[in-house]
């Protein structure tokens, strides 16, 4: 399959402000270009624009059309563990963090602290939090 059929969805907003950065918004789809599994950075095409951009901004998929709209997961959690980041990819969390979750895989969540800047946004393990219900979050209003 060639290289520019795979594609990724954006799970993290990024500004692309530098030299030959990418903008990516929630939910675009990416068509991808220059991408190696464990680089910081990846390039890619959403709409004619073409550019670089954190590629855990993005979860790949070789399996969305170009017109399908993917579907993103947007929870909320508590931390439930104390978990310290190794990475810059990774989020620290302390026990009773509430953490907005948009996406998940293999173990992980990603997501954003709440009430923090989307600067502390990562990946966590699903073991440490703990899904809130409808009712929870009602609750914390």
């Amino acid at each position: 399959m060639p290289e520019d059929t795979f594609r990724a969805i954006v799970i993290h907003p990024f500004e692309g402000k530098g030299r030959g950065e990418l903008k990516l918004s929630v939910g675009d789809i990416v068509k991808l270009h220059d991408y190696k599994e464990g680089k910081d950075w990846w390039s890619g095409t959403i709409g004619g624009e073409k550019g670089r951009f954190p590629s855990y901004f993005v979860r790949r998929s070789a399996d969305i059309p170009d017109n399908e709209a993917p579907e993103i997961i947007l929870k909320v959690a508590k931390a439930i563990k104390e978990f310290k980041s190794d990475g810059v990819d990774e989020l620290s969390l302390s026990i009773g963090d509430i953490v907005c979750v948009t996406a998940s895989g293999e173990g992980w969540y990603v997501g954003c602290k709440m009430g923090t800047t989307m600067e502390k946004f990562g990946i966590f393990p699903m073991d440490h939090v703990s899904l809130l219900s409808k009712e929870e979050l009602l609750k914390k209003k």
